[in-house]
């Protein structure tokens, strides 16, 4: 039988004699993690793979939906009580269908950027000194290197390609599950404050620059559009700081000055 082990973004087949089966097993550490087992109708009596989804959150439930909708028998392992809890990875998540973030953080020029970055303790990034930098040294040569443009602009095509398929390929798992994802969130909400909330919040992204109208700030809007697949994929426009502000009045004049990329379509 062939087994399919999935950690998320990652695959790795083994062959097994062994059925899984729900129940409990205690782990290295002493947790205990649930077996779930995912298997149904879709996947037959006679299916002739299995698989073994880790992780309880959303993309574990619907890489395991998935799953078994093509034949696997499934099961879903979970380290926490509830699946799907506020104890997955899925509840710290920003949320977002960002087709627009095919963007890689890496850019060409990031080498001369990367000191005054680190070594600033107001800055987005920042690296406290560590022996266990020493041990970091390939990863960061490695990440340096696919600053080059040619690399960059074939990572922002290849999230592009994916992005666009985000929230068609959930769809499945939201018609599975009875939810609409524009009604309220009701008994799934975080709290009794937000039960009245919509799950989606439709309401476009604002992603701030330095100088919207700036040459690389266009070639980086270029390049973003090209690899979403064009005007047809992604609405996107450019604002200044009055329109920046119109849209969220309680940013500093500071922070709006550069204006923005606009993604009304954005949630």
């Amino acid at each position: 039988m062939s087994v399919a082990i999935v950690f998320g973004r990652w695959t790795r087949r083994a062959s097994t004699a062994s059925n899984t089966r729900a129940g409990t097993q205690t782990g290295p550490r002493g947790e205990v993690t649930q077996h779930i087992d995912m298997s149904g109708p879709a996947a037959g009596r006679a299916a002739k793979n299995a698989a073994v989804v880790v992780g309880g959150g959303f993309v574990g439930l619907s890489s395991a939906l998935h799953l078994q909708r093509v034949g696997f028998r499934v099961t879903l392992m979970e380290a926490g009580d509830v699946v799907g809890g506020r104890q997955s990875a899925s509840n710290g998540n920003a949320g977002t269908f960002a087709q627009y973030a095919c963007i890689p953080v890496q850019r060409p020029g990031l080498w001369a950027e990367a000191p005054g970055l680190i070594m600033n303790p107001r800055g987005a990034l920042r690296v406290a000194p560590s022996p266990h930098l020493l041990k970091m040294a390939p990863w960061a040569l490695g990440f340096l290197a696919s600053s080059d443009p040619d690399r960059v602009r074939d990572t922002a095509y290849a999230l592009g390609s994916i992005l666009r398929l985000a929230e068609d390929g959930y769809k499945g798992a939201w018609d599975h599950a009875g939810i609409d994802i524009d009604g309220p969130m009701g008994k799934y909400a975080p709290n009794d404050a937000t039960r009245s909330d919509a799950f989606a919040a439709r309401n476009g992204y604002i992603l701030l620059q330095k100088d919207v109208h700036s040459r690389g700030a266009r070639e980086t809007a270029e390049l973003r559009l090209a690899a979403s697949g064009g005007p047809a994929h992604l609405n996107m426009e450019a604002i200044d700081a009055s329109g920046v502000l119109e849209l969220e009045p309680n940013l500093s004049d500071d922070a709006a000055r550069g204006g923005a990329w606009w993604f009304k379509d954005g949630w």
